[in-house]
């Protein structure tokens, strides 16, 4: 099993190898080179080599075929992802997830046809559709048709969210799709009837079970815990499991498995002991408890929907219980390296989910901890002392083990939701055990009872909702007062150091406290150098963001906080789920002027979400009268906060400067002219600073442009492309007179528009204007120093930087 931790790592290396070389000719010549070497060296040192060597040449085999294998090109074959309506036959794949608005059903397509049509086309894929809470229910096994428009993973990429395709991969979906009408979703065949299906009966069983006997919020806990569907719990509930640092605990996690597996392991060899006690010689007892443990085990993980912390888990009970029935030893580093090497072997883009990365994180830290505790106490005679120790010892390891996962996995929490919740080291020591110890047990046997319909399910449910109430109470309790800290996310050096720090202790056999020590102090001298080197090098950033077929960018104002200019828009809120995640990765706590070009859909739908979340000094509009939902929701929402709607002006921000050109009334005021187009009154605005100048336009057309024309405009040194490249903007006397050395396109992989129009990229061609592009390119980000140096670089790995 020691050699699992060496193919684990190479393995890992093997995965950000493949992704960095992803679709280059280097890539695949890499990837062939370490397959070979690593091959002669197995061949050539399988006999005589010593054991350190031949764990290299299994590491290097390893990192080559997971950088072979790491590729999350969506699998679908046929026509399906062509924006066309199409009808699908499949066969449900997993239990459906409750989402906010509905179910997310995963389905196997077997055959398509375009809507309206009756000729069958072959196609294979696995697909998941989102359809609302009014369709029929459905399960694992049973054959759909739905009706719908299918779309790639999204292939959007901002600084730190880069590219949907891999987190589709992780989730094992090649595509996706929606339905409005349940008319256009419906089971055809069911309900299946495999195990898989049986096991999804009960779950629904043990679900209504819990919902009937116990209150609303109670029930929505209880089911989460038991049979891990959250789609029950509301949004404030999760906030302050969130704040109290134990959102962990809301679904079934890799702990709740093990306290099952163990309580199921004792009872097993409690029942063999009264039942057949011959068993008891040579320890067959034990054995015999595992083999049974094991496929019960194996349901209770397909039943609560198999994430990955619950895999995880169930990989590592595996391992336990072989060793059980083998007569062997099972350590606990190797098990988790095992199972990490399974499930990235099934999945290697598991490897950027960040509940993979959190459950194996917090998983080591606490075997790390628990190796180095002394479970041993002085023996005594009286009963009640050797249970106070025995109190005292469960809540000092609970303490440090909950102490370890939060140490261990807060850069990666930073990272992936750039906050910290300090509370949980110790409301872990309260929650855990009343969770897992009472809540879980009493509940998965009550659920189970009531799914039978036998008569004790009742009170035993009714002690698990009490039970409950009181964590729910706690957890209200703590979250009222415990500090949530907005954090930005951590560096590539920090992640580096603080993956380095934990290696080194884990290494350590003995003296870990002080290693953590100076770990922590090692990691603390490296952050707040980076601090220093921002403080001793200001510079302006402007970040044009990937928000699809729509507008949306960020000013980070040196020693001040953020501008934000337009929001995208679109189905799916480009504002919770790309433009708020990343002032926050970048640590921004307000935005001093959020400013709305126009009040288009795909520049204001995302600027709602912005205002809920963070605080906003101020708000610029071109005063145009709109129907537009997001624009009045924005407004409405300024109202009620409290923030002034303002006519924009000249401005001053730190040492960057606003200056409004347009558009202007026949008073010369900056307002909208009420016989011009929206798109034509459209804010544009000049960003000064540092001797460097950026023009954004918003949507103006041509008559705007030449509007523009009249007024006293210089070259600039960056142009937000107008109106995505449309043909009817990028005037040849625009460019002319601006005369800028880069411009910056913000459009969807494969709009409907078809934008850029072929001739406005020839007008930036010939004028030998760098255009950058949101939908090749990802987010493109300007660095200006204060020195005046320009520079560029996207996030699309595959994209040139400028300089």
């Amino acid at each position: 099993m020691r050699v699992a931790r060496v193919l684990i790592v190479g393995q890992t290396f093997g995965i950000l190898l493949g992704r960095a070389l992803e679709g280059s000719p280097l890539g695949r010549v890499v990837t062939g080179c370490l397959i070979a070497v690593a091959g002669l060296l197995l061949v050539g040192l399988v006999r005589r080599a010593s054991l350190g060597v031949r764990r290299i040449g299994l590491g290097g085999f390893s990192l080559g075929v997971a950088a072979l294998i790491a590729d999350p090109h969506p699998r679908i074959s046929g026509p399906l992802v062509d924006g066309a309506a199409w009808v699908a036959l499949g066969r449900v794949d997993a239990p459906p997830r409750r989402v906010a608005n509905g179910v997310s059903v995963a389905i196997l397509v077997g055959e398509v046809r375009p809507a309206g049509q009756t000729s069958l086309l072959g196609a294979s894929g696995r697909v998941r559709i989102s359809a609302p809470s009014f369709v029929e229910p459905v399960g694992p096994g049973d054959t759909i048709l739905v009706e719908t428009r299918f779309s790639a993973p999204g292939r959007s990429c901002n600084p730190g969210a880069c590219d949907g395709r891999w987190r589709a991969a992780a989730d094992g979906v090649d595509a996706y799709g929606s339905v409005d009408d349940p008319r256009r979703f419906a089971r055809i065949v069911g309900p299946a009837a495999g195990w898989r299906a049986r096991l999804h009966a009960l779950r629904v069983a043990m679900a209504a079970a819990i919902q009937a006997r116990l209150p609303p919020r109670e029930a929505a806990l209880v089911t989460a815990l038991v049979v891990g569907e959250r789609g029950g719990l509301d949004g404030e509930t999760e906030t302050r499991f969130r704040a109290a640092g134990v959102t962990h605990l809301l679904s079934v996690s890799g702990l709740h498995l093990a306290f099952a597996a163990g309580l199921l392991y004792a009872l097993l060899r409690f029942v063999l002991a009264r039942v057949a006690p011959q068993l008891g010689r040579r320890r067959p007892r034990d054995r015999w408890a595992a083999i049974l443990a094991l496929p019960i085990v194996a349901a209770y993980t397909e039943l609560t929907g198999a994430e990955i912390a619950t895999l995880r888990a169930a990989i590592i009970v595996g391992v336990a219980f072989s060793a059980v029935i083998l007569g062997r030893r099972a350590r606990g580093v190797d098990a988790l390296a095992f199972a990490a090497l399974v499930l990235l072997l099934a999945c290697p883009a598991s490897l950027f989910d960040p509940s993979f990365q959190l459950s194996f994180v917090a998983a080591l830290a606490t075997l790390i901890v628990g190796r180095g505790a002394s479970p041993t106490l002085s023996p005594s005679r009286h009963a009640l002392v050797r249970g106070l120790r025995l109190v005292v010892r469960t809540v000092r390891a609970t303490l440090t083990a909950s102490l370890a996962a939060t140490l261990a996995t807060a850069p990666l929490t930073a990272l992936h939701f750039s906050e910290l919740a300090p509370a949980g080291a110790a409301s872990n020591a309260v929650a855990i055990p009343l969770t897992e110890m009472a809540i879980v047990p009493l509940g998965l046997v009550g659920a189970l009872l009531g799914a039978a319909r036998h008569g004790p399910s009742g009170w035993i449910l009714d002690v698990a909702g009490f039970l409950a109430s009181l964590l729910l109470g706690f957890v209200d309790a703590v979250a009222s007062v415990a500090p949530v800290w907005p954090v930005p996310a951590p560096s590539t050096l920090s992640l580096l150091v603080a993956g380095a720090t934990l290696a080194w202790i884990a290494a350590a056999e003995a003296g870990r406290g002080h290693r953590l020590l100076v770990g922590l102090g090692i990691v603390g001298a490296v952050l707040g150098a980076e601090a220093m080197v921002h403080r001793l090098f200001p510079a302006l950033e402007i970040v044009f963001l990937d928000v699809g077929q729509g507008d949306s960018a960020v000013i980070l104002v040196p020693g001040h906080g953020a501008i934000v200019i337009d929001g995208g828009g679109g189905r799916s809120d480009p504002g919770a789920r790309v433009l708020v995640p990343f002032l926050r990765r970048r640590g921004v706590r307000r935005v001093e002027r959020l400013i709305l070009s126009h009040p288009h859909p795909d520049h204001s739908g995302g600027l709602p979400a912005v205002l809920a979340q963070i605080p906003v000094d101020e708000i610029w509009t071109n005063g145009q009268d709109t129907r537009d939902p997001a624009t009045l929701a924005l407004l409405g929402e300024a109202g009620a906060r409290g923030i002034p709607v303002r006519r924009p002006r000249h401005d001053q921000i730190g040492d960057v400067t606003l200056e409004v050109l347009a558009p202007r009334d026949a008073a010369g005021a900056i307002a909208a002219d009420p016989l011009a187009s929206e798109n034509d009154n459209s804010l544009v605005v000049i960003l000064s600073y540092a001797g460097r100048r950026i023009l954004f336009a918003g949507d103006v057309e041509r008559d705007a442009e030449a509007t523009l024309l009249g007024t006293a405009l210089a070259q600039i040194d960056v142009l937000k492309v107008p109106h995505h490249g449309s043909r009817t903007s990028s005037t040849a006397a625009l460019l002319d007179r601006l005369r800028p050395r880069l411009a910056v396109a913000s459009l969807a992989d494969g709009n409907r528009y078809r934008f850029p129009h072929p001739d406005v990229v020839a007008r930036y061609r010939a004028r030998g204007i760098a255009l950058y592009r949101t939908d090749t390119d990802g987010a493109v980000r300007v660095r200006i120093t204060s020195g005046g140096e320009l520079a560029v670089k996207c996030t699309r790995p595959s994209a040139c930087d400028y300089r």
